[in-house]
């Protein structure tokens, strides 16, 4: 009856059996442990010596430990693993990317120019780029991404995401079994087995009876679970945001030529109702908006043969470059008021442009068509070289761009005579594009209302409107339009008194809106057919605007497509890449109607010359259409009878390479005579005036715009040599010498800087690498000049500073390390170099802002480091034998510095750049003697002997000064603002300072020298010094100016992870140590250190993205690693101090590195720095320092899991190895690691006494064998007085994160190491272990895959910022205030959602009596169904994030816009506080998570701000393939859970006092049965639990019975699975428990009991539940029972069949109460009579009464 009592819901409990003493003695054990130091990291075995976890520990010598153990090495299979690779680094060339099929280059002769020649050098010659081969495998290069759906993930089947509706045959079957059981008296063993007949039993499991030895078990199971596993574990887990990963630096592009978004224009078809005459066709782009032209002209020519001939006796002949009829534009600032226009040109004939056109406008032509004929026959023949405007028309290109996807490929545009006026601006106005271009039309009305007249200079506010309307959209519209071709059906007739660029302007800004001005300009009708489409990325036969042509170009026969020159509506910040020397010239208007006689018909002639005769004139004017290629004249348009023409012609011309003061243009002007006078011979063109304009001033291109005055007479001799607006003597001028005509002269050029201040710095270097001074200029006059345009150099335009970006910082390092030498004397500029460098790198980054990254990096300068420097190296100079090299001498001389002289940091001349510095040079032998004893006892840590330093066989570089060594010199002597520029971009300098070193390496040979000798102590004793002066900054300056120094703290992390491949990194470790200790020291003395913590961590993290982190860490010579030293050798430091590393030989206790240790930290330094401060951060109360500290170590693991060098499991062990103090680490966290259950648990209590009634907490604590919930209260506990209770406590993704980490150690951790380790831990460590196996399994629960839908839909709809966590924590406040509420309402849809997700995706842990398993309501089963349906949807259609479904999402979800606006504001409540030194949030946030797990740090002040980013919402996600990914990463933990759980049960049976264990073992094994396993996890824990259960019977049976009978609650509820392999073995361990309780007393009565009252609860409470899958698995005890040989002679089998009878009778009754479900009154009544039906039997009785008055309060 005891034993009876007991089961009957633990009605003893306050009895203190021995199984509760043993339980008691377990708890203890588990938590009551007194608090252990956190210098030994929770589980320290270890004899070695310890201290603080704080303290900073020396770091090792390392290349001394390296060589003293290469014999070790050599003989580790994984020994190139072990060490960096010897071409590690490589200085290499790479070709120059050239689009043209050869190098563009200026005429013979032009390099003669020092300066074309630098470029033309700079234009053609290869990039020496310095590589690490193995960067790839470095987080900072690149992102391993998660595994994608089909590289190797295994798949695993959910039974929550399994569809239970039964089938039509099973519904049918269920019909016909309740209309038996009606028919039936209930307790019928006839309808028991007819029904148990019926069914069909599972398949059943092969030897299940076989009695095998324990070893042989456990053997079997960890062989079945290494099946199907997955091998990388970070490819299923999701990845960090992007913002987070600091140590990211995006690799610098290959330099390329710029483009902006291109579109291919083709010209199919030109025709007029009436073809007598040539038409000359010309188009290019224009912004109405800027008022400027866009892009250059292009000219092409569409007319037929027969109308080519007309012209002929003027064209000498066709190159083919000229017949192009399709072209390319280049728009790098898209706009919404670009048009393309066309003109159209005629040959010029007497009459202005309305007499011209008229007959092109008349409906009847045929008439007088020959007459026309005729006439244009004539005209052609006499003035075929003179054009005269005609017509135009304006497409708008943003129409065709925006419109294109909706029309027709064929689309005509064709308007009648009174829409004219808007017909060539293609206005489209039906269908789809009236509304689209009505609002174009409003908009530009806005745009344009103030800005008609004059310039439109919009300054800041255009530039934030252009922001506003989102350029990158139509910058993406540019580049993917559908193809369309463009017919337009007239065109506007030209006015001869409206040719100018603002004229048209106007006319543009009309076209957009209703205007009456176009309504008065005439059409004249002509078909032009445009093909228009995106660019595509090769296009054949194309050149360039210099005429080169492009690759691919196969042949001579294709007819070319052009590229046309962009003239960018603002500026464009790009460097130069190619040779280009352009100059356009633009007439814009001549007056001459003040001059006398008949100059009417003006024509001008422009010629670019080098000299002053007619044969001067140089053949560099591009040619238009079906012409030469280049000629040496162009002419401009005629306007008929008009002394004050305007032009608009461009004149484009070749520039020379080489220009000099002789080169000008030369304008003629000309009265064009149209008529011919009867029997007079009339020269076709008269001249009336001249005018030039010099080229050159001051070596100097002149561009600008010019109002010129004109000359009557011809230029005197040496005209060219002055400018005419010098008053000439005997010259005859226009107008008494004023200016009237008006010319703007442009270029294109990557020869000519256009900016003053460029070119006067290059004219002085190239003066001063001549040694020459320029005229009027003395020495001193001279430097000071030089140091003047230096610095000047900051006043330069933005663009051409750019430009020429490349070339000038070149010129500056050149002068910094070879200062120029006039007149003998060495000019000190190196100072003043070093601050114009950190100048413009500034002016660079303001500029180009929105290139700056996370870190402040710009890529522009990043790829000028890249590839765009020339690093200056000395020539070697042969020293013959060397014969002896004093210790006093380095062999390594700077300019200035005699070799005699020692080097060292105080007693030499280090640079002549700084005079300062000059008097310290020693002169007498004291001095040197005082130099040579300092030099000999310095201890640079082991990095650089001093002695050693000169010994060996590499030759010494003797002479000029190196790059690296003079900036960290001049950085290391600057002050002031100077070294404050460089401080703000630190980044740049710490970059180019190791492109010298490795490019000086190379140069030398030494990069595979030792590291010692590769460089000199006094660069190494620079970088010291400046590193300490940096890390004082860092210190000192981290809280007034946190964005300088969180970019400075970056950029030198990157400087140290970089040195570490090219010098000794044992002095880096130094200095990595130096850091430490100064952060740590300055956290001591400061009340709040958060921002000093966080930049600490970020430093560590960038410092640890190296790719051969590995191998820096010295993973050799520990009695981890399987191979040990045959014969030690001892460090070559003391042996006592801590500043050297203990030696080898003793290195035989392995739980030195078990632990964090001083050896652990010493030998795997950076690790060691890592873990420890991981360790002090969960000390700390900021959840932010948290989430950095795990981030950091998340990091490292995740990239080791994804490298494919380490794939082997071996040397993954050897890594998981280094990270074994983990394990202690997340033990000591335990209190502070969240709980998804615990608030649930705490509402619900696992046990219930006879009445019903929740038992007391501490009696329930009492009972329970590991104690899974006592670590969160104490964490939430003030009164206690150890430490944990005071920790902060991790929120659900800092939890995740840590126990992530953990698992990929164990995992990959060597198991029989670990179980060798954990044998010799007490038993609280080993429960402690078994508590963290309770959180991750808790933590890493699979969710629903309808549940993770309708997260995903919620969370891509709401803020981004917001987690899982949040959210439910924000409804629930929600549905809490709405609680509180008066007004009783049914339930929204949203929140019957939310709840069915909780009730869906949580089975809470309950004892007996209460459902464990997921009982649902109808509304829960209707959110269940309407989950599925939008999973199923979502998986076939792409959601789009838009403003509108986010307000109408989280309107849905979230009821009113306050109650979010409350959440947040709660949520900031709760921030952790900024970075410079705020308060420390309280101990536990309100949220109960420790708050801010993923808050984002002050981003204002981060330096990195797109300003023109636009924010596109989340990509969509195949959600089927999310879902397996998070279906996989479960089901991956939960196996190596099991492997820990198996590991730590083999480990307790070993000894009686290990027992305890084995019930906190089965208690978390029953937890894993509690949550949503996949079918492959649970065969496993079946396997296991049948293990435990045959090996501990009388734990089971005799103590732990309300185990036991959760163990039945659990394998009943997965009898009814319904997945077959779950059933079958459920059914497995369920018969083999009934056996194994029959086997201790010849009868199972406590199991039969406890499985009764089991179903009982199961299916009283759950109405989901379908009997029969559970039908199926009695089937299958049932059969078991038949089968079984060996017990057939007993009891046994009889006994089975009455419980399965019993059983099944409790299904038949579930089945009536499912058919009153709509009806409460009779399901009570049936459930009251269920009830009285089990009088015999009192708990079955109480079980049915106590649902029946859950199902009373749930009616209410």
């Amino acid at each position: 009856m005891a034993s009876i009592g007991q089961r009957a819901f633990a009605q003893k409990l306050n009895k203190h059996a021995a199984a509760d003493v043993r339980r008691q003695v377990s708890s203890t054990v588990s938590f009551g442990q007194p608090e252990i130091p956190k210098s030994l990291s929770g589980l320290s075995l270890a004899s070695g010596q310890t201290v603080p976890i704080s303290d900073v520990i020396d770091p090792p010598e390392f290349e001394d430990f390296v060589i003293q153990n290469q014999c070790m090495i050599e003989r580790d299979p994984f020994r190139d693993l072990l060490l960096f690779p010897e071409d590690d680094i490589e200085v290499h060339s790479v070709g120059k990317r050239c689009r043209t099929i050869s190098p563009v280059i200026p005429e013979p002769g032009a390099d003669q120019d020092p300066h074309v020649a630098d470029c033309i050098t700079r234009y053609t010659s290869d990039y020496t780029v310095v590589s690490r081969k193995h960067q790839t495998y470095s987080s900072s290069y690149c992102s391993k991404d998660r595994m994608a759906h089909s590289d190797g993930m295994i798949y695993q089947d959910y039974e929550v995401d399994i569809e239970d509706a039964p089938t039509q045959f099973e519904r049918d079957s269920n019909k016909r079994h309740s209309i038996h059981m009606n028919e039936t008296p209930r307790g019928s063993w006839a309808s028991s087995i007819f029904d148990l007949k019926q069914s069909q039993a599972d398949v059943m499991l092969p030897n299940l009876f076989d009695r095998l030895s324990p070893e042989t078990v456990d053997r079997n199971n960890e062989n079945q679970r290494q099946e199907k596993r997955q091998d990388n574990i970070f490819s299923l887990y999701p990845p960090q945001d992007e913002e987070e990963i600091i140590e990211r630096r995006t690799p610098a592009e290959v330099p390329r030529e710029h483009f902006g978004h291109r579109i291919l224009v083709k010209c199919l078809q030109l025709s007029l109702e009436m073809e007598v005459e040539p038409i000359f066709v010309s188009m290019a782009l224009y912004d109405a908006r800027e008022k400027k032209k866009i892009s250059e002209t292009f000219h092409f020519d569409l007319n037929s043969e027969n109308m080519k001939r007309l012209v002929s006796l003027h064209i000498p002949y066709q190159d083919v470059s000229t017949l192009s009829r399709a072209c390319t534009f280049s728009i790098t600032y898209p706009s919404p008021d670009v048009f393309l226009v066309v003109r159209l040109e005629k040959v010029l004939q007497q009459g202005d442009i309305s007499e011209c056109a008229e007959p092109y406008m008349k409906e009847d032509k045929s008439a007088k068509e020959e007459k026309y004929r005729t006439q244009a026959s004539q005209f052609c023949e006499r003035l075929g070289s003179y054009r005269m405007p005609f017509a135009w028309t304006a497409i708008y290109l943003m129409n065709i761009v925006t419109g294109g996807g909706s029309l027709e490929r064929e689309m005509s545009v064709d308007v009648p005579e009174k829409e004219t006026s808007r017909a060539a601006s293609l206005d489209r106005r039906s269908g789809q594009f009236g509304s689209q271009f009505e609002g174009f039309r409003k908009r530009s009305k806005d745009d344009m209302s103030t800005g008609r007249r004059g310039s439109m200079d919009r300054g800041r506010a255009g530039f934030e409107k252009r922001r506003s309307w989102s350029p990158d959209t139509y910058g993406a519209s540019l580049d993917n339009f559908r193809p369309i071709t463009l017919t337009v059906s007239s065109f506007f007739k030209q006015e001869s008194d409206k040719l100018s660029d603002d004229d048209l302007y106007k006319f543009l800004v009309d076209l957009k809106r209703p205007s009456s001005v176009l309504k008065r300009v005439k059409c004249i009708p002509a078909v032009l057919k445009l093909d228009i489409s995106p660019c595509p990325e090769e296009i054949k036969y194309c050149l360039t605007p210099d005429l080169h042509r492009v690759e691919p170009y196969p042949d001579d026969k294709g007819r070319p497509t052009k590229d046309i020159l962009e003239f960018p509506s603002r500026e464009v910040y790009v460097p130069a890449t190619t040779y280009r020397n352009l100059l356009y010239v633009s007439p814009r208007y001549l007056n001459f109607a003040n001059r006398q006689g008949s100059a009417r018909n003006l024509a001008v002639k422009v010629q670019l010359m080098s000299g002053e005769e007619e044969a001067h004139a140089l053949p560099v004017v591009f040619g238009k259409s079906s012409c030469p290629e280049f000629a040496r004249e162009s002419y401009t348009a005629v306007t008929y009878h008009n002394k004050s023409p305007d032009f608009y012609e461009e004149i484009k011309m070749k520039l020379p390479g080489r220009l000099t003061e002789v080169h000008h243009l030369l304008f003629t002007f000309y009265h064009i005579s149209c008529q011919v006078k009867k029997n007079e011979p009339t020269p076709v063109e008269v001249p009336v005036g001249y005018t030039w304009l010099p080229l050159m001033r001051d070596g100097q291109l002149v561009v600008g715009e010019f109002t010129l005055p004109v000359s009557i007479d011809k230029p005197p001799p040496r005209y060219s040599m002055l400018h005419p607006d010098v008053q000439l003597n005997n010259m005859k001028w226009v107008d008494s010498h004023k200016g009237v005509f008006n010319v703007t002269v442009n270029s294109v050029s990557t020869i000519h800087p256009q900016d003053d201040f460029i070119s006067k710095f290059l004219n002085l270097t190239h003066a001063a690498n001549e040694q020459k001074l320029p005229p009027r200029l003395t020495e001193i006059t001279f430097e000071n000049e030089l140091k003047r345009s230096v610095m000047d150099l900051i006043n330069a335009k933005g663009d051409c500073l750019v430009q020429f970006l490349h070339l000038i910082l070149d010129k500056l390092l050149f002068l910094m390390v070879r200062p120029p030498v006039i007149g003998g004397n060495l000019i000190n500029i190196g100072q003043t170099c070093f601050e114009a460098i950190a100048q413009i790198i500034k002016k660079v980054h303001v500029l180009l802002e929105e290139k700056n990254d996370i870190n402040g990096r710009n890529a522009l300068l990043a790829v000028y480091i890249k590839y765009g420097c020339t690093i200056p190296h000395p020539g070697l100079i042969h020293q013959g034998s060397v014969p002896s090299l004093s210790p006093t001498m380095s062999g390594y001389a700077t300019l200035g510095r005699p070799s005699s002289l020692p080097v060292s940091k105080h007693s030499c001349m280090r640079s002549t750049s700084n005079p300062d510095l000059a008097g310290n040079t020693p002169t007498s032998p004291d001095a040197e003697v005082a130099g040579f004893n300092f030099r000999g006892n310095m201890d640079r840590a082991g990095s650089m002997r001093g002695d050693d330093v000169l010994i060996g066989a590499v030759p010494k570089v003797r002479g000029k000064k190196l790059v690296h060594e003079e900036l960290a010199l001049q950085w290391v002597v600057s002050s002031g603002t100077t070294r404050d520029l460089a401080l703000t971009n630190s980044w740049f300098f710490f970059e180019l300072m190791v492109k010298g070193m490795a490019e000086h390496l190379g140069y030398l040979g030494k990069l595979t020298a030792p590291r010692q000798m590769r460089f000199p102590d006094h660069f190494i004793d620079d970088i010291h010094s400046l590193v300490n002066m940096l890390i004082r900054d860092i210190v000192d300056r981290h809280i007034k100016e946190p964005p300088l120094i969180k970019s400075l703290n970056t950029s030198l992390a990157f400087f140290l992870h970089d040195l570490l491949s090219l010098m000794d990194r044992g002095f880096i470790f130094q200095m990595i140590s130096q850091y430490c200790g100064t952060t740590l020291h300055k956290m001591k003395s400061l009340q709040d250190s958060t921002g000093l913590m966080l930049l600490r961590l970020d430093f560590i993290r960038i410092i640890c993205s190296h790719e051969h982190y590995f191998p820096l860490n010295l993973p050799f010579a520990t009695p981890t690693t399987p191979s040990a030293p045959s014969s030690p050798t001892p460090s070559t430091g003391s042996m006592t101090s801590h500043s050297s590393y203990t030696s080898t030989s003793t290195l035989t206790d392995k739980g030195i590195f078990y632990d964090l240790t001083i050896e652990f930290r010493q030998q795997h330094y950076l690790c060691g720095l890592v873990l420890s401060d991981l360790s002090s951060a969960l000390d700390t109360y900021n959840p932010v320092i948290h989430h950095r500290a795990i981030n950091v170590l998340r990091n490292l693991l995740h990239n080791h899991d994804l490298d494919v060098r380490y794939t082997d499991p071996e040397i993954k062990g050897r890594l998981a190895a280094m990270y074994l103090p983990v394990i202690g680490i997340v033990i000591e966290a335990l209190p502070q690691l969240y709980d998804p259950y615990l608030e649930e648990r705490n509402r619900n209590s696992v046990h219930f006494d006879e009445e019903g009634n929740r038992i007391n907490q501490k009696v329930a604590m009492a009972i329970a064998s590991s104690a899974v919930y006592k670590p969160q209260e104490a964490a939430f506990d003030p009164s206690e007085g150890s430490v944990k209770s005071r920790k902060a406590a991790l929120n659900a993704e800092a939890s995740r994160n840590l126990l992530i980490c953990f698992m990929w150690v164990v995992k990959n951790c060597d198991h029989k190491a670990l179980r060798q380790w954990w044998s010799t831990l007490p038993m609280n460590k080993l429960a402690s272990l078994l508590d963290v196996v309770h959180f991750i399994i808790s933590n890493f629960e699979y969710k629903a895959k309808w549940a993770l839908v309708n997260f995903d839909l919620a969370s891509q709809n709401s803020s981004s910022d917001e987690t899982l966590e949040d959210w439910q924590d924000g409804l629930t406040s929600i549905s809490t205030q709405r609680s509180k509420s008066s007004l009783l309402s049914k339930p929204t849809l949203h929140e019957q959602l939310w709840e069915g997700i909780q009730r869906k995706s949580h089975d809470f842990l309950r004892g007996t009596g209460t459902l464990l398993n997921r009982s649902f309501s109808k509304e829960d089963q209707l959110m269940s169904s309407q989950g599925k349906k939008a999973m199923n949807q979502y998986s076939q259609q792409t959601l789009k994030k838009s403003v509108d479904m986010k307000s109408k999402l989280e309107e849905a979800i979230l009821g009113t816009g306050n109650a979010r606006t409350e959440m947040m504001l709660r949520r900031r409540q709760n921030s952790v506080s900024s970075v410079s030194g705020d308060r420390t949030p309280p101990l536990v946030g309100n949220d109960g998570g420790g708050g801010g797990g993923r808050l984002r740090w002050r981003k204002d002040q981060v330096q990195w701000r797109h300003s023109m980013e636009i924010h596109d919402g989340p990509k969509p996600r195949d959600m089927e393939i999310v879902c397996h990914v998070e279906g996989s990463l479960a089901a991956e933990v939960s196996m190596i859970s099991l492997d820990l759980l198996e590991l730590v049960m083999q480990i307790a049976q070993t000894s009686d006092l290990m027992q305890p264990l084995l019930s906190s073992a089965l208690r978390v094994l029953l937890h894993m049965f509690a949550l949503n396993q996949s079918s492959l996890v649970l065969q496993n824990m079946f396997a296991t639990q049948r293990a435990l259960v045959t090996r501990f019977l009388d734990l089971l049976f005799e103590e732990e019975t309300e185990q036991c009978a959760d163990l039945c609650l659990r394998l009943l509820r997965h009898c009814s699975s319904c997945i077959g392999n779950t059933r079958s073995q459920a059914s497995a361990s369920l018969y083999l428990l009934m056996r194994q309780n029959f086997e201790l007393g010849n009868n199972f009565a406590r199991v039969k009991m406890q499985v009764t009252m089991s179903l009982s609860s199961l299916v009283g409470q759950n109405h989901n539940f379908n009997e029969e899958y559970l039908r199926k698995s009695l089937k299958t005890i049932l059969t078991y029972a038949e089968a079984d040989v060996e017990l057939q002679e007993t009891t046994f089998p009889e006994q089975v069949r009455d419980l399965v009878f019993n059983l099944h009778m409790i299904l038949s009754d579930t089945v009536k109460m499912k058919e009153f479900q709509e009806d409460p009154e009779m399901l009570l009544d049936l459930m009251y009579r269920i009830a009285k039906g089990y009088q015999t039997s009192p708990d079955l009785r109480l079980t049915w009464l106590q649902n029946m008055a859950g199902k009373h309060s749930e009616v209410g």
